[in-house]
Formats: C-alpha cells, structure tokens, sequence
C-alpha cells in the first residue's frame, strides 16, 4: 500500500520499486523496513514512511561507530578483555541488560515476530546505551589514562556489546553487520559464517539489576533536579552542579556499593549523602548548588584543584603535571 492506504498499482503510478529505494535510501533501510512493519497485515510504504525507518537506522548505526570509534584494534581488542565477573556493578549491569536482550530477540526470531525483535535491539541501543550509559562513559574513555582499570572496564562492555549486537542485527541489517565485521574481525571471514549469539555473560543476575534499578531511580530523581535547576537560572550545565542528597540507609547503601563514583556517574562536580532533610522527589530528596570551581582545561569537568595549566587531579595524574 502507499502511504495514503491504497494498492499499488501501474493505473495509479504510486508503486515503488525496490532499485529505487536501495538507490536513495540504501539496502539496510529497505530490509530494516520489511522487517519493522506488521507482515500480517495490509504493509504501507513510502518517502515518509521510509525516512522514519531511515532515523531508526541512522541512531543504530550511530550507536555502534561510537561503540566502534572507542576500540581501537591497536590498543584494545579481543586478547585486552577483562573477566566480566570482576567488573564493576554498573558496567555487569548492562551486560546483564544484553543478556535479557539476547533471549528475547531470540525468541522473537524463532517466532517470526522481527517486528519485535526490532523495537527489542532499538530500545536497548537509544535507551540503555545512547542516553545511559555511553553518556556518561565518555568522560572516562576520552579523559582517563589509556590503560586505567576504569577505561579497560568500559571498554570491555563495548567490546562484548558490539560483538553481540553485530551478530543480532545480522539476519537484517546485513550489509551494516559486515562492514562492521570488517572493522572488528568479530569473524575472520565473515559475521554471517559465525555461529549465532547466545545469552549467558552474567551468572544470577536477579540481585544485581533489582539493586541498579533502584540506584537508577535515585539518578531520575537527581536528573530532575538538574532539570528544575536550569530551569530557575541556578545552572546553565550539569557539570556546573554541587549536589547534596538525603536517602534512607538502604538507598544510600545501594548507591554507595554500587557506584563507585556517584558524581561522575551523575555528570555533576561532587555529590554527597547528608542527613538533612531537603526538597523531596520520588525517592530522596535532593539539593542543588552552583559550583565555586574552577573549569578544568582538559576534561571540562570543574575542580577546585590547583595544578599546572589548571587542570584537575585526575588529569595532572594522566599528564604528569605538579
């Protein structure tokens, strides 16, 4: 059908031929299409409609050269791997997530629903990846020392994500999948000849995700905050934030095993616990305070240290500056 709900046909000249949509919006958009509509149904089809899949396809394409971008086959590839058991929880967290997306896309494989198996690999990529967890690594993968066990930790994630997302996408995205292949040599010949992925990076991981969510909340709580804070002039940047947060124990306990780091993972400059009560959200409540730091040159997070060129203790350590 066209995109105003009629057949197509030669009388009405509204047909689209396959040539011409491989030409303007290339092969994988075309598959990603057949595969992203309700076959069971009446399938329309046309400019409009093929520029949303083509979004779709570009912010899944753009998720995996960052994936790709930060593993440089010169100085981390597959012998650089660190035994997934011994990272940290927030990194598990989210090769936990693959392992659910693994099972499920599986599934809906078997069972023909690739419409399913679509919005599964979609959703985990835009939500979990894109706005979660890439957005917060990057200040560790671009700012850290090359070989920091934090760096090698994320690095690690991205490698096993884009391995297994590569080999998922495969069956549709499969021209995507090989020039991928052809950059990561996930499969010496070719990611189609590979034996398909299984689930199984994280043993018993019920306790690890009801944990990281309910530390997640507290980050939705903080990331409004934030928001209300700009809003009211007090912050023009997250960065440019000073937070203090009152949780009950076993809030505060959670979040304090769980992330090593609280005001990185937060993308603020300090965040602490405190006993005092403040402006309530859903599950704590929170206070934000413009920083009196100073911008650091090379990471432009704020610090009050004071080392050469102005840069802050974890870049004066990577830099080898007093």
């Amino acid at each position: 059908m066209d995109e105003q709900g009629r057949k197509m046909s030669k009388s009405l000249w509204n047909a689209m031929a396959p040539a011409e949509i491989t030409n303007k919006f290339g092969a994988d958009v075309l598959r990603l299409w057949a595969c992203m509509v309700d076959y069971q149904a009446d399938c329309s089809v046309g400019d409009n409609i093929l520029k949303q899949v083509s979004d779709t396809y570009r912010k899944v394409r753009n998720t995996f050269r960052f994936l790709v971008g930060n593993l440089d086959s010169n100085t981390f590839g597959k012998d650089d791997l660190l035994d997934v058991e011994t990272l940290s929880p927030q990194n598990k967290f989210i090769l936990a997530l693959l392992d659910d997306t693994v099972d499920e896309v599986r599934k809906a494989y078997n069972e023909y629903r690739f419409s399913d198996a679509v919005n599964l690999m979609v959703i985990l990529m835009t939500n979990e990846l894109s706005s979660y967890y890439l957005d917060y690594a990057k200040d560790i993968l671009y700012c850290d020392a090359e070989d920091s066990r934090d760096r090698r930790e994320i690095q690690t994630v991205l490698y096993l994500t884009a391995s297994i997302l590569t080999r998922l996408w495969a069956p549709i995205l499969a021209h995507t999948a090989e020039e991928i292949n052809d950059l990561m040599k996930f499969d010496e010949e070719s990611i189609h000849l590979s034996e398909f992925v299984k689930s199984g990076l994280i043993e018993d991981t019920t306790e690890l995700k009801k944990n990281m969510e309910t530390a997640l909340a507290l980050r939705k709580d903080v990331l409004k905050a934030l928001e209300e804070a700009k809003t009211d002039g007090v912050l023009k940047k997250s960065n440019e934030a000073v937070l203090r947060i009152h949780a009950n124990d076993e809030l505060r306990s959670i979040v304090e095993e769980y992330i090593s780091n609280p005001a990185q993972w937060l993308m603020v400059e300090s965040a602490e616990f405190t006993d005092e009560s403040l402006k309530p959200y859903s599950v704590c409540e929170i206070e934000v305070k413009h920083t009196d730091g100073h911008l650091c040159e090379r990471c432009r997070n704020y610090t009050h240290s004071h080392h050469e060129g102005g840069v802050c203790d974890r870049c004066a350590e990577v830099l080898g500056v007093e």
